[in-house]
């Protein structure tokens, strides 16, 4: 596999406060009072971590990357199909908890067909044994975590768990889910 390709991110205009911060913090050595504004700003605007932390996103966009290569077509199916997996996996009114659990399973699914596709390649071929065991030893892997990953879902859902709000510091913190 290649080096991934960087991540692009795009700022939106309401957020061009955070990115002119960003940018003075976004280096080897920032300033100490650069690093508060950029923690003040996270803490009062908490849904904003999402543009530069949301690690499952860039771990999403990057295998897709990877599966795709220069299709276009691919890639871009890959992403529509996420979207159309959580709409049909109930992902708008899950509970919190349960997005964190769908996001996964969708990042499974995705790496188990990466995975596939080239234990398929190899198996099919004249790759070497040890390639072909790679790819098998890989591939049973990438199952279990898909499907522990679907009855860990499964077993949350059946659970039913309310959902809980907290109030701490005058600040509303949703800890179960939200709907």
């Amino acid at each position: 596999m290649s080096d991934p390709k960087p991540v692009e991110i795009v700022m939106p205009p309401e957020l061009a406060e955070f990115g002119e911060i960003v940018r003075k913090t976004d280096k080897t050595d920032p300033k100490t009072e650069d690093v508060r504004a950029l923690r003040s700003y996270l803490e009062e605007h908490p849904e904003v971590w999402r543009v530069f932390g949301d690690l499952a996103e860039f771990a999403y966009k990057r295998l897709v990357d990877a599966s795709a290569g220069d299709q276009v077509v691919l890639g871009e199916s890959l992403k529509v199909g996420r979207l159309a997996m959580r709409q049909d996996l109930g992902y708008e009114q899950a509970t919190a908890l349960e997005r964190l659990l769908l996001d996964q399973v969708a990042l499974c699914w995705l790496r188990l067909h990466y995975v596939e596709f080239h234990h398929t390649a190899a198996s099919n071929g004249e790759a070497p044994p040890t390639l072909k065991d790679h790819w098998e030893r890989k591939l049973s892997a990438t199952q279990r975590r898909y499907l522990r990953a679907c009855e860990t879902l499964a077993r949350v859902r059946r659970l039913n768990l309310p959902s809980l709000q907290i109030n701490v510091a005058d600040r509303q913190v949703n800890v179960a889910g939200g709907q």
